[in-house]
């Protein structure tokens, strides 16, 4: 009860930036997945709910052939047990909970090093802005990497600095490597690390414990590939690697020099928290302040496993495209949260004032900044929910045709209602005056600006889909559509919709 006493500012300072986030999620978040990756854990829970339960097919394949996503299996599983259909909108925003008790987590390290009030609500400012949490607004991103930053980082790393309990820390790592993903691994070699430079009950047995779990999972990540028919992953080693890296870390910035600057800031920094502890080098994993030090290193290993092995090239050069992605966005917003720590840890009040005028201003700016994306981004997802149901056909991605036809026959998902949809009237043609192909997509452009967001796409086979329209620079409008869609169909004519 002192805890809550003492906090009840900050608590009600959580509680109430968790409930504008839950409001934005409701607002944007539609019953209709964003990735294709999504469709296929709801089919995989209309397969297993028509037959016996097989551990074996339940956990394998993993997903993408290296991601177990066990626990997002077993989340749609008991909805649709529970309410007999998948409301993707309504398990997306139950999920965002997992956001509180990591704040709490933080919270109490905070009360322990006698934070300021400011520096408190500053930090929580940051940890709820808009851009960092547009992963959390889809089930795989939350269940994912939401789930790992609570599970592989935060929590493991107060369980281990702080509260001392390494056996439970260890156990909450491998677990999360079981039920979550490979961004486990990270944290379970720190904690092997560690272990040498601390004396507890059972060490030798829980090091010997992970080190059989990691292999486990190498190997059930062999199965999986084999399984799904995938080429085996690879580990790619280029000069630029490091500087991906850097990008990485100050990913929520999406110009890459600014990203770069960032995250080498953020590294120094984390170094210089390491090298200013007081004592040996055993002592110095034993303080405190090595908290915010071993969620970055966990954070790091997954930003090094991220540029060996999901790189994107262009030609002969490296893109950084992967280390800017939104996907990543829970990861990138750590970077700055931990370096927050740097600053708030070592200010008077001027500068404390000054940091939460900052973080004011970052959280209003990515409300105001993010909207025009998440308004897009649900009107993009609400189309392909469209074309899903009527034609079987997703724009931006590749569809499993087979899978998406078993989901709607079997009435396991609920759809948005289409109704706005079929007074839409055509008020112009959209003529294709240029085309630019960027990475896996095409950009269709025309010479004029249209008034609406909507284009309906003629098919070769009298079928039609809708897709976004956005407007460019230059008084032009464009659709943005998946170049394997185009190869896969012949476009008659556009139609732009009002």
């Amino acid at each position: 009860m002192t805890f809550f006493k003492n906090n009840k500012l900050e608590i009600t300072c959580i509680v109430f930036l968790f409930a504008i986030h839950v409001i934005i999620g409701n607002i944007f978040i539609i019953e209709f997945p964003p990735f294709g990756d999504d469709l296929g854990f709801i089919d995989f829970v209309r397969i297993q709910s028509q037959k016996a339960f097989s551990f074996k097919e339940f956990y394998y394949p993993f997903n993408g052939g290296v991601h177990s996503n066990l626990l997002m299996k077993l989340v749609l599983l008991a909805q649709y047990k529970l309410f007999g259909v998948i409301n993707y909108k309504t398990i997306t925003i139950f999920l965002q909970l997992i956001l509180l008790p990591i704040a709490f987590i933080f919270l109490s390290y905070f009360s322990l090093n006698n934070w300021s009030k400011f520096s408190k609500i500053s930090f929580f400012l940051f940890f709820f802005s808009l851009k960092g949490n547009l992963d959390n607004f889809n089930v795989i991103g939350i269940l994912q990497h939401g789930a790992a930053l609570f599970f592989c980082f935060v929590w493991t790393a107060y369980l281990s600095v702080v509260k001392r309990n390494f056996i439970l820390a260890f156990l909450v790592a491998n677990l999360a490597l079981i039920f979550i993903s490979s961004e486990a691994i990270g944290m379970i070699l720190i904690l092997i690390f560690i272990s040498f430079f601390n004396k507890f009950n059972f060490r030798f047995g829980l090091i010997l414990f992970s080190i059989v779990n990691i292999i486990l999972f190498y190997c059930g990540i062999k199965y999986s590939t084999s399984i799904l028919e995938l080429p085996p992953a690879k580990i790619y080693f280029f000069s630029t690697f490091f500087k991906g890296f850097l990008i990485f870390l100050g990913g929520l910035f999406t110009n890459l020099k600014v990203a770069f600057t960032l995250g080498s800031c953020y590294l120094l920094a984390m170094i210089f928290t390491f090298l200013k502890l007081p004592g040996s080098f055993k002592e110095k994993l034993a303080n405190l302040k090595m908290f915010p030090v071993l969620i970055f290193v966990s954070l790091a290993f997954v930003g090094l496993l991220i540029q060996f092995t999901r790189v994107d090239f262009e030609g002969a050069n490296h893109s950084f495209g992967t280390s800017v992605a939104i996907r990543f966005s829970s990861y990138h917003l750590y970077s700055i949260l931990l370096f927050l720590f740097f600053l708030l840890e070592r200010s008077n009040r001027y500068l404390q004032i000054s940091l939460l005028s900052i973080a004011i201003f970052f959280y209003g700016f990515n409300l105001v900044r993010n909207y025009d994306y998440l308004k897009n981004e649900r009107e993009r997802i609400y189309l392909d929910a469209f074309n899903f149901s009527h034609v079987n056909e997703n724009t931006i991605y590749e569809v499993n045709k087979n899978q998406n036809k078993n989901i709607m026959e079997s009435g396991i998902m609920i759809l948005p209602n289409f109704d706005k949809l079929r007074n839409l009237k055509s008020v112009g043609e959209f003529k294709v005056m240029g085309k630019k192909q960027e990475n896996e997509f095409t950009y269709l452009e025309t010479d004029r600006s249209f008034d609406s967001t909507i284009a309906k796409i003629y098919l070769e086979n009298s079928d039609f889909v809708l897709v976004s329209l956005t407007k460019a620079s230059g008084n032009k409008s464009l659709l943005k559509v998946s170049t394997k869609f185009l190869d896969r169909h012949k476009i008659d004519k556009i139609e732009v919709l009002k």
